[in-house]
């Protein structure tokens, strides 16, 4: 795969950079589980080198890096199941992901204030499952803590149609009305004692 180059304008505006220390003291600090894994924040987590959060869909990855970088200083090299990021020269972070990505909608930016200077890594999941960490071998999150919640909204329509369809039979049986498919059945069954040899014809 092509080292991805940096593009101000395949990104949407970058939010304002924060470094880790500012993450940490706006309340991201890290809280551990009892089997020692990262209680996730956004869904995400940190290392020492940078801080990531996700959806189903993605994953963001924000490192910190020294002020004045320049986008030809960065090199990104995001494979589709490992990814590799020097600044300057040195290697930042590499390794193996923890899941497979569609190279072709990955990317990367840089973002700069006066406070700070940030990679910003776009990479876009080809399963939508939730990640435990970016890199094998980093800190793992603890999955079972995600905010795994989706409006009906962002579903394709045919997941809308079946997530309204379990609705309306669980509010059915709630108020014990018929479900969808006691309804089907009982149009089957109308259609049936017209047709000729039908026990309900007399």
């Amino acid at each position: 795969a092509p080292t991805l180059t940096a593009s101000e304008t395949r990104l949407p505006p970058a939010p304002s950079p924060i470094s880790t220390q500012e993450a940490s003291g706006a309340g991201m600090k890290a809280k551990r589980t009892a089997d020692g894994k990262l209680v996730p924040i956004n869904n995400g987590g940190f290392t020492d080198k940078y801080y990531w959060t996700q959806s189903l869909e993605e994953v963001t990855v924000y490192v910190e890096v020294p002020t004045g970088t320049r986008g030809k200083d960065v090199v990104c090299d995001i494979h589709s199941q490992r990814m590799a990021l020097a600044v300057g020269g040195k290697a930042w972070m590499q390794g193996n992901l923890d899941g497979t990505v569609s190279v072709d909608d990955s990317m990367w930016t840089l973002s700069a204030d006066d406070a700070c200077t940030v990679v910003i890594i776009h990479l876009e999941k080809r399963k939508h499952t939730w990640w435990s960490c970016i890199l094998e071998g980093d800190d793992e999150i603890d999955t079972s803590q995600v905010d795994s919640t989706r409006k009906v909204a962002d579903y394709d329509e045919s997941t809308q149609a079946t997530i309204r369809k379990i609705m309306h039979d669980e509010k059915q049986k709630r108020l014990g009305l018929p479900t969808s498919e006691d309804e089907r059945m009982d149009g089957i069954l109308e259609q049936a004692k017209g047709l000729p040899g039908s026990p309900f014809l007399k």
